[in-house]
Parts: C-alpha cells; sequence; structure tokens
C-alpha cells in the first residue's frame, strides 16, 4: 500500500487554489479523478482512486493530517472492473479504508486526551484572562503558551478546559524538544513531515472499534433484516388476508409475496429514518453530520472547480448524490425489486435469501449511484436519489467555518497527491 505520512497543518497550507489550479490539476489525468469522502471523529477523510488524505482537529485547534497512496479496488484486475462486478469489491474497499480511517481519528483524539492527563500545573504556573461574557484565556507561563476557551457553558467549565488543554500542549512541546521529528526540516512553505512509525500490532482503539462493529452488524441482522420481514410477513398475512401464515409449508402466491416485499422495504426503511433520526439528538453524532455536510460542500467545490477557500465551499449544498446515504435508501429500493422474484416456503429460507441477495443488490446500487452522480440533474435521476436526499437532511448538518476548513486541508491534500502522483 505504501508508507503512510503525518504532519501537522499550518495556516499557509489553507491558502486559496483558484480555478485555473483546481482544473490543471483534475485534468492532469485523461479522465478527471473522482473525488470523495467521509466524515470522521472531529475531521474528514477525502480520497480519490489513487490517494487518501485524513484531517483531524485536536482540541487545541491543530489539524493533523495522514496521507497514502491507495490500492484496493484501483489495483483489482480488469475483469474485476467490470459493471456489476466492481460494485462489490468497490463497497468492501470503502468500507475497510474508511473504518481504518475512523480508528485513526479516534486514535489521534485518545492521544491528546492522554496527553492533557498526564501533567498537572504548579498554581502559578497557568493564569488566567476573562475574554467576553464567559470565555477564559488561559496563559501557560513558563513557555507562554496560550489558550482562550469559549465553548463551554460557564466560566468555570471554560477554564477548566483552556487548563485541560493547556497541558497536553505543554507535553506535546516537551516531547518535541525530547525527541526531534524525522523527516525534512520545517520551513515557511512546507511543515515538517513525519513518518508513521510501523505499528506492532492493532491498537486499543483497533481491537475496541472492530469489536463494535462485529456487535452492531448482529445488531443489525435483527433490526434491520430480521425485524423489518417478521412485521411484513405478519401484516400482509393476519391483517390483510393475502395467505394463511399458519401454512409453512406453502409457498405465498407471487402477488402476496410482492406485496410483502413493498412492505417490507418500506419499513426497512421507516427503521432506518427512525435509527438517523434518533442518533442525530446525541451531541457528538451532531458534530460528525457537520463534518458530513462539511465534506459534501467541499467535493461540490471541487466538482464545479471553486476556490478551496472557506469563503468558496460554503455557499454549496450539504446534500451529494453519491453519497454512502444515497446508497442506503437506493440498496433498499433494489432489494423489494430482487426479492419479489424469489419466493421459499420455510421463513429460514426467506430469511436467507435477503442476506444471499446483499452482494446482487450492492452491485447494482453501486451502478445506479455512479449514474446519479453522472447525470444528477435530470429528471428522472433526481427521483432515483430523492429517498436518499431525504435522509440526508438528517444524516448532513451545517458545519461552521472551522469544519469546513478542516474537510479543505483533506481535500488539498488529496488533490495535491494527484498532482504530483505520489507523496
Amino acid at each position: 500500500m505504501g508508507e503512510a505520512s503525518l504532519e501537522v497543518a499550518e495556516p499557509a497550507k489553507c491558502d486559496e487554489l483558484s480555478p485555473q489550479q483546481i482544473a490543471e490539476i483534475s485534468g492532469a489525468r485523461e479522465e478527471s479523478p473522482v473525488y470523495g469522502g467521509q466524515a470522521l471523529m472531529e475531521g474528514v477523510m477525502m480520497r480519490s482512486p489513487r490517494f487518501v488524505a485524513a484531517a483531524v482537529r485536536r482540541e487545541d485547534g491543530e489539524i493533523i493530517i495522514k496521507r497514502e497512496p491507495l490500492k484496493g479496488a484501483s489495483a483489482l484486475p480488469k475483469p474485476l472492473k467490470l459493471p456489476f462486478v466492481r460494485g462489490v469489491f468497490a463497497l468492501w474497499d470503502a468500507f475497510s479504508v474508511g473504518l481504518r480511517y475512523l480508528t485513526y481519528s479516534g486514535d489521534v483524539l485518545m492521544e491528546e486526551a492522554q496527553q492533557q492527563e498526564s501533567i498537572s500545573f504548579a498554581p502559578d504556573e497557568v493564569t488566567f484572562e476573562d475574554v467576553g461574557d464567559r470565555g477564559v484565556k488561559g496563559t501557560h507561563v513558563p513557555t507562554g503558551m496560550c489558550f482562550m476557551s469559549d465553548r463551554a457553558k460557564d466560566r468555570a467549565a471554560n477554564k477548566q478546559r483552556a487548563e485541560r488543554i493547556l497541558r497536553g500542549k505543554v507535553v506535546r512541546a516537551r516531547e518535541k524538544q525530547a525527541t526531534p521529528p524525522v523527516g525534512e526540516p520545517a520551513t515557511s512553505e512546507q511543515p515538517s513531515s513525519l513518518t508513521a512509525p510501523a505499528k506492532k500490532g492493532p491498537s486499543g482503539t483497533t481491537l475496541a472499534m472492530w469489536g463494535t462493529m462485529v456487535v452492531a452488524f448482529a445488531i443489525a441482522l435483527v433490526v434491520f433484516m430480521w425485524t423489518p420481514h417478521a412485521i411484513a410477513y405478519w401484516l400482509t398475512g393476519s391483517v390483510f388476508g393475502l395467505f394463511d401464515p399458519t401454512q409453512v409449508d406453502d409457498s405465498i402466491p407471487s402477488g402476496p409475496n410482492t406485496v410483502l416485499n413493498i412492505i417490507e422495504g418500506f419499513i426497512r426503511l421507516a427503521f432506518f429514518f427512525a435509527y438517523i433520526l434518533a442518533i442525530s439528538h446525541m451531541p457528538d453524532i451532531r458534530r460528525v453530520f457537520q463534518y458530513h455536510g462539511a465534506e459534501h460542500k467541499v467535493v461540490h467545490a471541487v466538482e464545479q472547480e471553486a476556490p478551496l477557500t472557506v469563503d468558496g465551499a460554503r455557499g454549496y449544498t450539504t446534500i451529494h448524490p453519491r453519497c454512502g446515504t444515497n446508497f442506503i435508501a437506493i440498496a433498499i429500493c433494489v432489494a423489494i425489486v430482487l426479492l419479489s422474484f424469489l419466493n421459499f416456503d420455510h421463513w429460514a429460507l426467506r430469511f436467507g435469501t435477503r442476506l444471499a441477495v446483499v452482494p446482487f443488490v450492492a452491485a447494482i446500487a453501486y451502478e445506479i449511484l455512479r449514474l446519479a452522480g453522472r447525470y444528477r440533474s435530470t429528471s428522472a435521476m433526481r427521483i432515483v436519489i430523492a429517498p436518499g436526499a431525504l435522509l440526508q437532511r438528517i444524516t448532513t448538518s451545517e458545519p461552521d467555518d472551522e469544519q469546513i476548513e478542516v474537510s479543505l486541508t483533506a481535500m488539498k491534500e488529496v488533490v495535491a497527491l494527484e498532482s504530483r502522483g505520489g507523496l
């Protein structure tokens, strides 16, 4: 896969790229690369077919960048890149890369939290100054480092936050002095680039993330696969009386089977809608949804060859036709059609078919999603992506300027990697 690199972004890296520069970079290949991304914890991951970069903002304001070349689906043999074949591999690649960078963002935030808790200040080592109504500026006297907190609800909370973040800044400053970074020295134009150390084993965050994914997958099977089918089966047979649900050895007639699958699909879509709506009220998830909106705005800006600045990206919508939320909505609709042609006697066989068709559903939905991105302005595609666009009203939120800046930082890294052809 190649070696990843890490660095701390500097304000200079957020300078404007002109539309002409973006066009030149995107046109460096015969076919302009398709850019996409994913929201992370306090960050955004952006990718092209050949490269990926993530930008994560620490609580003290620093933006940490990780970038690396990609192989994955782009390195598959040509037969596996054919339509209705490539989708399964592309989606697995997107899932694995996305999970890896989601884990990475968690590691960055966890490391900062550990640094903040690793030392304590003497009473006279830090001073505090009131800023605004409840904001507090903390200054570490020996080093002159300062941090202003105005995010908390009251002065006491802002004071605690300012001191906590200062502890992390001081620890990192001491670590840098004790261990000089490996790589080229930093200049005003280029920050120092640090090579990511090789890990001997999976981190605690990685193991916890995979454990959570296994449990979540099991729950998803019950909530989003088995339960909608059971409810639809009961409604179609017992409530609507289209077949006798007690006769499990007889096939469901084709007409009622189609009705069952339509009802099941709508129940599954409703369950997913309710789930997204419920988690959207969690503060941490709300911030992820804001970063999701920032990611979409910046992708729109690149596609429209707009200046890659906060002002240039802010005006774009948070809705995008190639969003993963759109994919899920399309996949549910495709499953309704496919399952209408499959009818088995026993409930276990019916449930098994719902698992068996998942790769076929994914392959078809992937192709529709590609078409939706290419022909998004047509009336037909607007109808196709309408359910996903409605769901994106929940899964994306309007970001603030700092979140757009993080998304821009990740996108600029990927655009620059495409321009250079490598790290």
